[in-house]
């Protein structure tokens, strides 16, 4: 090849990103403001990417009158973020912090303007703690619990920390609005000093003076707001322990003591947990390995009642324990029997047209106090039998993603007792799983009237409250309608909402705010008449304070 076309290859494989590169002729333009006044704010910092890529943003602050424009963007899809000091950032689109907004389309060439981002102010608790003979507390950690989801269900969760000072003050600050619980815990111990002195000991407490979650006090927190005041009574208790010796299940012979790892069989390993059993949120006090061999004793508690639970993997495996025990002070010796995992048989029955493949279906349960750890009913035959092997004692949480869409859950059962909820597995449970699912239609249609919505969410009430999976939301055409098909036989109410950030209502607080624009629907399996809502707009005046 001679060097002229050396040179020309070259040339063109030079020229070839550039060409590439899309035209940066784009912009967005938009304002600031605060969410609750609508006052612009200036000094914001507006950042923007790209939705499919990570290398392509921008920024841009906003002026006094809380005015931005982003420019010399290409074409594609773009998320908006903006963030400011006192306030929570939020992005564009969504209607609350921290959730995924929507995504802003650009042509090329093409200039969009109008776009307004609110930004929610942040908020403040603030108090003392003190002794039993009311002296102050000189240290200690201060934590806000704010009401939330956690694991699919309304839980207390752990989102802001302050120390207290040398008069044993405190200020939690950044808090967005919503409903809080405030705990201190003494630094002192930092739950009790490890010693086995049964003698009285300061326990962390929650505000105003209890030692169990069950028992605080919850505090309403606005957009902005600060609440003052919020004096926590620390008690002295006698700290209390749980020392832990696993009873292997039968058969099971354990190793002897110093037998080396490398021999073919060491010494069975159990991992133990310690929850509160008026925790709402599920997650453990305390996590320790423990063995058949010695007592293994926990770390200091609070005097409660406690849920205990373990699991190991013997020869391949599985063996659980759960025991609730109650602990008033000093030390409780607690023999925890582990034994086999149970099989579950089960069948999903399915009522009404079209007809519904079986084998095509997943199954599985996930436990609520042994980890993540779940277990898969595997294939399902076309008669709609399963099999759930080697499920460890505990509670557990029945799921499946692959329902068909115009199906609903028409029942659950355990035996006769409804597992919607959940179950209790132990190692005497023999019943068999019966889920029945409605496959025909069971629509319900309806009209939003007023205002103009993009989606409308179905909220299960009663017993289904606050499970994730019985949650529907259904898109809203240019002409009001709205249909959703396969929803459960039960209470719902209806929101109309402009727009709706993924799975907002995770937050159990965030509802409540649209309580007098929502539309109650008892779902039954015949015919339902159509519905007529009024929209939700992205700031609405209906919103009720917290």
């Amino acid at each position: 090849m001679d060097r002229y076309k050396i040179a020309t290859i070259l040339l063109v494989l030079a020229a070839a990103p550039a060409a590439a590169q899309p035209e940066r002729t784009s912009s967005i333009a938009g304002r600031v403001v605060d969410a609750t006044t609508g006052v612009p704010l200036r000094r914001a910092a507006v950042t923007i990417s790209m939705d499919d890529r990570s290398d392509v943003r921008g920024m841009s602050p906003t002026g006094d009158d809380g005015e931005f424009l982003l420019r010399a963007l290409p074409p594609g899809r773009f998320r908006i973020q903006a963030a400011k000091p006192g306030y929570a950032t939020m992005c564009y689109g969504a209607s609350q912090p921290d959730k995924a907004g929507q995504v802003v389309e650009l042509a090329p060439s093409e200039s969009k303007s109008g776009l307004v981002i609110g930004l929610v102010p942040l908020g403040a608790i603030s108090g003392s703690a003190r002794s039993a003979d009311g002296s102050a507390m000189m240290r200690g950690l201060v934590q806000a619990y704010r009401y939330d989801s956690a694991r699919e269900k309304p839980a207390w969760v752990a989102v802001g920390r302050a120390d207290l000072d040398n008069r044993g003050r405190f200020r939690l600050f950044g808090l967005r609005p919503g409903r809080y619980i405030v705990r201190v815990t003494p630094s002192t111990l930092p739950e009790f000093p490890d010693s086995r002195e049964p003698g009285p000991k300061v326990a962390p407490a929650y505000y105003p003076s209890s030692v169990s979650e069950a028992d605080a006090v919850a505090l309403d927190l606005g957009p902005g707001a600060e609440i003052t005041g919020a004096d926590v009574s620390l008690q002295p208790v006698v700290p209390a322990w749980i020392s832990v010796l696993v009873q292997l299940p039968p058969g099971i012979e354990p190793a002897p003591a110093g037998t080396p790892a490398s021999q073919p069989k060491p010494a069975p390993i159990f991992t133990v947990w310690i929850t509160p059993a008026d925790s709402s949120d599920g997650d453990p006090t305390q996590t320790f390995v423990a063995d058949s061999r010695q007592w293994t004793k926990s770390n200091p508690l609070v005097p409660g009642r406690y849920v205990v639970t373990g699991l190991g993997i013997v020869e391949g495996k599985r063996y659980a324990a759960r025991q609730e025990v109650n602990v008033t002070g000093g030390i409780s010796q607690l023999s925890l029997p582990f034994r086999a995992g149970v099989d579950l048989k089960g069948r999903v029955h399915f009522v009404g047209s079209p007809p519904v493949d079986a084998t095509k279906m997943s199954l599985m349960v996930i436990s609520a106090e042994l980890g993540s750890l779940r277990v898969s009913a595997g294939s399902i035959s076309p008669e709609g039998l399963f099999r759930l092997i080697d499920v460890p004692p505990g509670r557990w949480s029945i799921f499946s993603d692959s329902i068909p869409r115009n199906g609903h859950y028409r029942s659950m059962t355990m035996g006769s007792k409804d597992v919607r909820r959940g179950m209790l597995i132990t190692p005497e449970t023999r019943e068999d799983l019966d889920i029945v699912i409605t496959a025909g239609p069971a629509p319900l249609v309806g009209q939003v009237e007023q205002g103009v919505a993009t989606v409308v969410l179905a909220a299960p009430q009663g017993s289904l409250a606050g499970i994730q999976q019985f949650y529907a939301t259904a898109p809203v055409d240019k002409a009001g309608h709205f249909e959703f098909l396969g929803l459960e036989p039960v209470g719902y109410k209806l929101y109309a909402f402009e727009e709706l950030a993924p799975q907002a209502w995770l937050d159990p607080w965030f509802l409540k705010e649209y309580e007098s624009v929502s539309v109650h629907v008892q779902v039954t399996e015949d015919a339902l008449p159509q519905f007529k809502l009024k929209a939700i707009p992205r700031t609405s005046p209906e919103r009720k304070g917290r």
